[in-house]
């Protein structure tokens, strides 16, 4: 390919230009499939990526798991005493479990 630059932050990655992209997208694709990521650049700048299908599974993966974690993260500190967190658990827990009210049609 012409004018690719490898990129220092991470191993076995590769940047070129939309229009290098391109016109050499097949070989962008292989090197996804073999485990590179290829940076897409536009005016110099990073504009999007080429991964492959794997990898991309793994960083979704891995992106449903934040919310869940940043949720606990925000019960730190807020009950000092463990039984005060066990009976604001319970409560949530109870809250989801009941039986919602369907609306009355009219």
């Amino acid at each position: 390919m012409t004018n690719m630059t490898y990129m220092r932050s991470t191993p076995m990655s590769k940047a070129m230009t939309i229009a290098e992209a391109k016109a050499h997208f097949s070989e962008c694709v292989k090197s996804a499939e073999g485990g590179e990521t290829v940076l897409i650049t536009r005016y110099g700048r990073a504009a999007a990526a080429v991964v492959s299908a794997k990898y991309l599974a793994e960083l979704e993966a891995e992106r449903r798991k934040v919310p869940a974690q940043q949720g606990l993260a925000a019960l730190v500190g807020r009950f000092p005493d463990g039984a005060e967190l066990t009976s604001e658990v319970d409560r949530i827990v109870r809250d989801r479990s009941a039986p919602r009210k369907t609306p009355r049609l009219r």
